[in-house]
């Protein structure tokens, strides 16, 4: 499951953040990596959130 959620606080040109979501708490920590890595756990999902949302 992944969102494209544009942060346009920043500025008139869209930046994108991923943070990790863990359905099994609340969000987050920011993921440094640019796609979910191929371990993660099912449980875990990935979404795209800036901090307007946090």
């Amino acid at each position: 499951m992944l969102a494209l959620v544009p942060n346009y606080q920043a500025g008139p040109q869209p930046s994108w953040e991923w943070y990790h979501l863990d359905v099994r708490s609340r969000p987050v920590a920011k993921s440094v990596e640019p796609f979910p890595s191929k371990g993660a756990a099912r449980r875990d999902y990935y979404i795209r959130f800036t901090s307007s949302f946090l």
